[in-house]
Formats: structure tokens, sequence, C-alpha cells
């Protein structure tokens, strides 16, 4: 247990040390440190202990709960927020622990004999603590003492959806008040919880005290993962550098070279998304978490034990709510082995075929919620373009000059540009494949992912090149795929091996000249957002202090920045980063589209918007409370910068209510 104690202490070392170093308070970090200890790791401790026999690594052990612990959380929030039970999600440690205590008791004697970790050398350590401290640093985190708009939109967007998640359900977009929120919202959990039960604010939860958790974690459970089942500490080591070291080639050429115009040479964006979305990190954990269950579920001299059958339904409900794009390539993926089987040895997978089915059926719930809304996130993902991802990278672009960019071409460039996305895992891959070596069953499910997931990216074509969504849980499999090859090339000093560590200096040398870019960004921000610094602290501190959780702002700027900052509804957000903007967006690259029904929607609303910013009248707030229907009291959000007039009048229904230097907010009077 002292080992235990010390690699989670370590853990949250390597989780925590970019927030204090960027000036976080010390108390929010012992106060979010608690929570993930007693809210996430203790639950999952004792979950991960339901389905082993005994501890036979402290680092697999605490890998493991935190994962577990993580998908509990998401789960008992989702249950909590969805029951109206969500104020009282500080008692779910009392009520998750003695159920895990009773699972615990059980033996399971299959389990550790079979993937029995590596054991581990100084080394070893000193090389995940570095690779750690890394994905920290990597990480986008932002200081709270900066201006709310300093963070880009992406984690803006995220924010304001776990603000949304923390105060209402059902959940509706936050930046286009009471329009329907359909989103995988599950990776909100955490931030949610830690609110909850700290009192901390979701955006800076999302912002700066949680952002390292899921990249440390992936880096963690990667190389767990790749020693239970790769049986080699180095491949362990491999495999969490190939995710967490990743790096597009034309990055380090343009870092390295000065070669403008060849960043993201291949649109390879791994790197975003394990450090950038804290949606995506998150289900790329839970991914590399689920492979030890199902191999223990494709074993097939064992037999039948329900619990890591449980464990793979548990994960994939979870997974479909934190991403919906992983689970059908999963499902799918054994689809395929059952296929490789019978063609290959004749042989009918039933375990892969009742396994897949166990998939498809815990995820479908979410993700018919997901795909059944017409305007939806999801939907609009689902446009056919082969080839899309080569044609819109600068490698296309630079390679067929001159020779355009029909289909065939595309064709012809496919394979190299597949080298150049993969990164070294490719090389890894086709050694693996050139050894014709046998393949265990996890190896052969892993194959399959890769491939599955990489069809959909291929033949689909989204707006902000969504269809990678199936490429980063394929990118992290195939990590460990080729760890172990990777690890024996390297050691047998071969061409490999030199390939190899050139790829290590050139990826390490890109990462150091981007991170002081980087991290001055992140200090710097966009001064220029509205109510910059500490007015709009102010601001927002009185908003959420003197309005009520389900407060409608009126304003025409800066509003998803107001939504997320205050915690408060937005009456009209004109930003793509809404997912029913996204969606229309997106059906514009469909041939012969010309518009819709909503972009007239959201024109009419913005005319409502402008009407109560410059002539307010009883009669336009009306209308808007038409278009609202069940929104709470409605504030109207004024920049003096822009217009110095006051709107308030006995005509216009309005009261001052706070004024600073910059800003007046006014409450909308109704009868």
């Amino acid at each position: 247990m002292v080992a235990v104690s010390a690699i989670l202490v370590a853990v949250l070392g390597a989780v925590f040390w970019r927030p204090l170093a960027l000036g976080i308070p010390p108390s929010g970090v012992i106060a979010c440190a608690a929570f993930v200890v007693g809210h996430v790791f203790v639950p999952g401790w004792f979950a991960w202990r339901a389905l082993r026999r005994r501890s036979s690594d402290a680092l697999v052990d605490v890998g493991m709960a935190l994962s577990l612990g993580g998908a509990l959380q998401m789960l008992a929030v989702a249950a909590a927020a969805s029951s109206g039970w969500i104020e009282h999600l500080g008692w779910y440690p009392a009520v998750a622990l003695p159920l895990a205590l009773v699972a615990g008791r059980a033996r399971n004697d299959d389990f550790a004999d079979e993937h029995e970790p590596a054991r581990l050398r100084t080394g070893h350590w000193l090389a995940l603590a570095a690779l750690s401290i890394i994905a920290g640093a990597r990480t986008e985190t932002y200081a709270l003492a900066l201006a709310p708009g300093s963070a880009t939109k992406d984690l803006l967007f995220h924010a304001g959806n776990a603000a949304e998640y923390r105060h209402h359900w059902p959940l509706t977009d936050p930046r286009i008040a009471l329009e329907p929120l359909v989103y995988h919202f599950f990776a909100y959990g955490m931030p949610v919880g830690a609110s909850v039960v700290t009192g901390i604010p979701t955006d800076e939860l999302v912002l700066s005290y949680l952002g390292c958790v899921a990249p440390v974690l992936l880096g963690l459970q990667l190389f767990n993962v790749a020693r239970m089942l790769g049986a080699s500490a180095g491949a362990g080591l491999v495999a969490a550098a190939v995710a967490l070291l990743h790096v597009d080639l034309g990055t380090v050429l343009a870092r390295g070279f000065g070669a403008d115009g060849l960043g993201r040479l291949f649109l390879s964006h791994l790197d975003s998304g394990v450090y950038h979305s804290p949606t995506t990190a998150p289900s790329l954990v839970l991914t590399i978490t689920l492979l030890p269950f199902v191999a223990q579920c494709l074993a097939a001299e064992r037999g039948f034990d329900a619990r890591p059958w449980c464990a793979c339904a548990l994960l994939a409900a979870t997974l479909s709510g934190v991403k919906g794009s992983v689970i059908p390539v999963a499902a799918a993926a054994l689809g395929l082995v059952v296929v490789w089987r019978v063609v290959r040895e004749r042989t009918f997978d039933r375990r892969a075929a009742t396994l897949g089915a166990t998939l498809a059926l815990a995820a479908l719930p979410m993700t018919l919620y997901l795909v059944a809304d017409e305007g939806g996130y999801a939907r609009s993902m689902f446009a056919w373009d082969p080839l899309n991802l080569v044609r819109a990278s600068p490698f296309a672009a630079l390679v067929a000059d001159g020779a355009g960019t029909s289909l065939g071409v595309l064709a012809l460039l496919l394979p190299l540009w597949l080298v150049g996305h993969l990164g070294i895992a490719s090389l890894g891959l086709f050694a693996r494949l050139r050894a014709r070596e046998s393949w265990t069953a996890s190896e052969r499910w892993s194959l399959c992912f890769v491939l599955v997931g990489l069809v959909p990216a291929l033949l689909l074509g989204a707006a902000g090149l969504s269809q990678l969504f199936f490429v980063y849980p394929a990118q992290v499999v195939l990590a460990w795929l080729v760890a172990p090859t990777l690890t024996r090339r390297f050691t047998a000093r071969s061409p490999m091996t030199w390939i190899f560590a050139l790829w290590i200096a050139a990826s390490l040398w890109a990462i150091a000249i981007g991170l002081p870019e980087q991290w001055r960004q992140e200090r710097d921000g966009n001064q220029a957002a509205p109510g910059a610094g500490a007015e709009c602290h102010a601001v927002t501190a009185w908003l959420r202090e003197h309005t009520p959780n389900d407060a409608v702002l009126i304003v025409r700027s800066g509003p998803i920045v107001l939504s997320v900052s205050s915690e408060r509804r937005v009456f009209l957000e004109t930003s793509i980063y809404s997912p029913g903007r996204h969606a229309t967006r997106s059906r514009h690259f469909e041939p012969g589209h010309a518009g819709g029904e909503e972009s007239e929607v959201w024109a009419d609303r913005r005319e409502l918007e402008a009407a109560a910013l410059s002539r307010p009248t009883p009669a336009v707030f009306a209308s808007i409370r038409e278009r609202t229907p069940g929104a709470g009291p409605f504030y109207v959000f004024q920049s003096r910068g822009a217009d110095g007039r006051n709107l308030a009048s006995a005509a216009s229904g309005l009261e001052l209510v706070h004024e600073t230097d910059s800003t007046r907010i006014y409450r909308v009077i109704e009868h």
C-alpha cells in the first residue's frame, strides 16, 4: 500500500504541476487532488480489485483504479444530473464503496496469471516520469488571472458545456439559449463532480485544474497495457512515447527549419486530441483501459467469467457518452475478427461475436441519442467525401501540384500519406506485418480496430475535419500494438534503431521549440476579449452571485466568454462552436445544398437580439420569451465602449442593476 500511495502522489504531482506553475491557488489544487483521490481513485480501486485476484503491480493498480474510477464517476454524475440529485453528489463515495467492497470480496483466479506485467527498473521509472512531465507541459492550460477570453474557442466551448451540465437538465446549448444540446457530455463528469464537491467553478476546472489529468493518465495506461499484454517494460515506454511525443512531420520541419507552409503537412492531429480536447483525451484513456478486458474475454481456452464482460459493458456504456465514435469501431473490429478467423482458420469465433454484440448493446442508448437528432453534431460527421483528409493536407498539394487531385491521384498518394500521418507507428506496423508472426487475440482485435478506424476517416468529410475522431483511438491502439516490435528492433541494433532514435530526437526538438510559444499564448491570451482582465472577472462574479442559474443574458459581443465564465446561458451565439451551427455548416459541403431552415431561424433570432440591444421594448422581449419557453429571467449585457447610452427607461422594460466602467447589466421587467 505504501508503493501505491507513493505512485499516486507522483501521478498527482505530474497532473497538477502546470496549474501550480501558472499561479493557481494551492488550496484549490489540494481540494481537486482530494476529489481525485476520494471520488475517483478509491471507488476505482475497489472496482479494479473486484476484477483481479491480487495486486501484482502497484503502477497497474493506480492506473486502472483512476481509469475505472473515472468511468464510474462519469456514470454517477449522469445519473445524478438526470434524476435531479446533482447537489447530493458528495455522497457518491459513501454509496459506491459498500457495493465495491462486496464485489471485491469475490476471488478472480484467472486474470492476473496470464497478464502479469513486466518488472520495472529504475530507468523505466525515470523515463515514465519524464514522459508524464512532458504530457503536463504540452497540455493546454490557462491561469485564471488572465482575461476569460484568453483560452481557445475549443476549450471555451467545452467549458460552457460543462457549466450547462452542472446547472441544468435536460441540456441545452449555453450559447444559444434553450436550443437542445445533443452532445456526448459524459466527459464533463469529472469537472462537474469536482465543482459540486469543491465549489470551484466549472470553467476553472476545465481550463486550469483538471486539464492535465487525461494526458498523464493516457501515458500511464499505455505503459501499463503494453507491459501487461506485450510483456515488456520497454514496450510500455515505447507505446507511451509514440502517443505522448507525437508531432506531425511537417511541424518538425516548420519549427526546425522555418519551412513555412509545411506545418501539419499530413494533417496528423493526434497531439491536438490528446492535449487540447477535454472529450477526446478521456475517450483515449478509456479505449486503452478496455484493451486488457477485451483480451481476457477473447481468451478461448478459459471458461466463462462474467467480470471482464461486465467491465467491457461498463466501459462501452461510458465511452459511448464520452466520444460516440469509439465503440462502433470497436464492435466492428470484433466483427472483422470473426471474418478473419472464418477465412483463415475456418473457425467461427463465438467469443468475438458475442463481445461485439455486448459492446454494441451497451453503447446503443447513447449512440441513438447522439445520431437521432437531425441537426446534432454527430449527424454532421457523416458526409461522403472519399479521401477528403488526403486532399485537404498540404502534402497532397505539394506532391500533386500540376497533376491535380483526382481520386486516382489521391489513391496513389495514400500509402505515403498514411506513413506520414501515422508517424513512427506506421513503420512498426510494417515491420510487424512483414515478420509474419502469429497474432494473439488482443493483437488481432487491435489490428482490426486500426483498420476499421481508418475506413470512415478516409471516406468521410466533415466540417472541422471531425472524421479524425475515428483515427485518434486507432492511433493509440496502434501505439501499443507496434510497441513490442519497435522495442525488439531497437534493441537488436537494426536500422530501426537509428530511425527510432532520430524520431525521438526530432519530436523532442519540435516540442521544445514549440512549448515556449504555446506557454506565451496561454499567458498572454486574447487581450482584445470584451471586458478583459479583472473587471470582467468582477462582472461574471456579480452575475454568479446575483442572478439565478437559469438566467439568460442577451449580449452582442463575447457571448461565448460570458456563458462560460458566468455559468449562465446567452440568448444567441453566432459562432460555429455550437453543435447545431456545426451541423448546418457541414451540410454546405454537400452538393446541391443551398442553406436550410436552421439558418433562417438564426437570422430571425439575430434580428431580435439586435432589437433588444438597440431599441428595447416590452414587445421585443415578449418575442424573445416566446422563442425561449422555459427560460429564466432575462438580463441585457451592454458594453459601454460600443454604446454609452443608458438603455433603461420607463418604456423599455429594463432596469439597470449593475454598472462598471466598461459594462452595464439590465434586468428585463416582465409582467
